[in-house]
């Protein structure tokens, strides 16, 4: 670990409420609403994508804090409390596999002045998240029922990040009037390291296979107060693995406006060139679907993107193939039962052009990483009945 004398240091996670500070967990800061009386849906969430320089393991770990403070009393019971770890990929191009599992609050330790946290329970599983003084470094370790790992994520293109004011893109967007499907949510969307550095190992207990992994990924920390399973989201992140190449994020969320965009860097003749694609200025379609049993709902098997602003276009093509998606699940409340988050590892393929004369920029090509939430369905149904019922709905 990164400090080792860490362990002297940890303190409950009721503790942590009065001693949270700047660089914390957003949830426990004295300026989050903790008396809000829809503090149960708070959620908060450090997610780490990760890519192989060489295509060996496409992947995410996601450590979640939900109700930390156990409130709402029956509604509380709604999705789970205390920490919750997310843990997926995909082995050298084998079926992607995922597990969810909830730490609770009597298993979640806070370590104090950094977003440090340890989960342990009884069975032996274990995740831990251990942020360096400087914030500039963070170690991800743990070993689950499925999954074991060690792997160290740097901010790997600072440029992006400088001179971030709000509104600009790559900056957090916050949605305070409706960010889903009932009045008093809001969430908050925070790209901190749009391109990550990554590098150590994973190993999947169930094969032996292990992994070393040198290569890219991506940073976002979003919290608030949202009720995940009447919403959903569709999600996707892509960067080239040159330093100097094009990357973007896609959010969309399924009932925000605010939450609805898209953010661009690259570079035309050398200089950086930020864009922030507000809704107005992009368009979305998923045009193949299928239905999974899994997930049991029918997911996107395909993105189509193109966006205009600032002089210039941006389109960009998807392909998610099957093997390269799994959702994550849990069973342990009634929200989580009836809720899924589709974990992608697509390929995407793309170009940005001039809008004055219509010359090329750049193209681009590559792994990227996605996400598609939403409810589960009461029954199944056969593929075309997905394909009407999800070019209908998402599209923009």
């Amino acid at each position: 670990m990164l400090r080792n004398c860490l362990t002297l240091l940890c303190f409950s996670l009721l503790s942590t409420y009065t001693l949270a500070r700047e660089g914390g967990w957003n949830l426990l800061k004295p300026s989050w609403q903790a008396e809000h009386p829809l503090d149960f849906l708070s959620i908060e969430w450090e997610y780490f994508m990760i890519h192989d320089d060489q295509g060996r393991f496409n992947g995410i770990i996601g450590v979640v804090l939900t109700n930390p403070r156990g409130k709402g009393g029956v509604l509380g019971q709604v999705i789970p409390e205390g920490g919750n770890l997310a843990v997926g990929g995909q082995f050298n191009g084998a079926q992607a596999i995922a597990e969810f599992r909830n730490f609770g609050r009597q298993d979640t330790e806070i370590f104090p002045g950094s977003k440090d946290v340890l989960l342990r329970d009884d069975q032996g599983y274990w995740a831990r998240l251990d942020e360096s003084p400087e914030g500039d470094l963070i170690q991800l370790t743990g070993s689950s029922e499925t999954f074991e790992w060690d792997f160290l994520v740097s901010e790997d293109d600072p440029e992006i990040m400088q001179d971030n004011l709000p509104g600009n893109a790559f900056s957090a967007v916050t949605d305070t009037r409706r960010a889903g499907r009932i009045p008093g949510e809001q969430w908050t969307v925070d790209a901190l390291w749009p391109k990550t550095r990554v590098n150590g190992w994973i190993k999947n207990r169930n094969t032996g296979e292990l992994v070393h992994v040198n290569g890219k990924g991506y940073r976002e920390n979003s919290w608030g107060r949202y009720l995940m399973p009447l919403d959903g989201w569709d999600f996707l992140v892509f960067s080239e693995h040159a330093s100097d190449g094009v990357n973007f994020v896609v959010q969309t969320y399924h009932h925000s406006h605010d939450l609805d965009f898209i953010d661009l860097a690259f570079r035309d003749d050398g200089e950086l060139r930020k864009i922030r694609f507000g809704r107005d200025s992009f368009h979305w379609r998923h045009d193949q679907w299928r239905w999974n049993k899994d997930a049991f709902q029918c997911v996107p098997q395909d993105w189509q993107i193109v966006a205009e602003a600032d002089g210039y276009r941006l389109q960009a093509s998807v392909s998610i193939d099957e093997a390269a998606q799994a959702p994550f699940l849990s069973d342990i409340k009634l929200g989580t039962k009836i809720f899924f988050i589709q974990e992608q590892y697509p390929t995407v393929s793309g170009e940005i052009r001039r809008l004055d004369d219509g010359s090329l920029v750049t193209r681009f090509a590559g792994q990227a990483g996605g996400e598609f939430a939403l409810h589960k369905r009461s029954f199944p149904v056969n593929d075309a009945t997905c394909k009407r019922w999800g070019q209908r709905r998402f599209s923009n």
